[in-house]
């Protein structure tokens, strides 16, 4: 099982109300340095943060889509209703 074509399925379903970044652990510059910045693993890794920049899921390995609809749907409902 591969998680590119779940995170396709996902962007398309979510890039009216999230911003997907997708980057390389291996490239040797800004994809590498951003996994060193936010202390991920390695790939795949996936972090959805709120505008904010607060953290709300943080995932390593193969993921099941369900789980990562879940940790979407949170983030949406968190940055739609922020708190005062």
């Amino acid at each position: 099982m591969e998680m590119q074509p779940i995170v396709d399925r996902l962007q398309s379903e979510y890039e009216e109300q999230v911003g997907f970044v997708q980057a390389n652990a291996d490239d040797g510059g800004a994809g590498q340095a951003a996994f060193r910045g936010l202390n991920l693993p390695g790939h795949p890794s996936i972090l959805i943060l709120l505008p904010d920049g607060a953290e709300v899921y943080r995932g390593f390995g193969i993921l099941e889509e369900d789980v990562l609809r879940a940790a979407l749907n949170m983030a949406v409902g968190a940055a739609a209703s922020p708190t005062p």
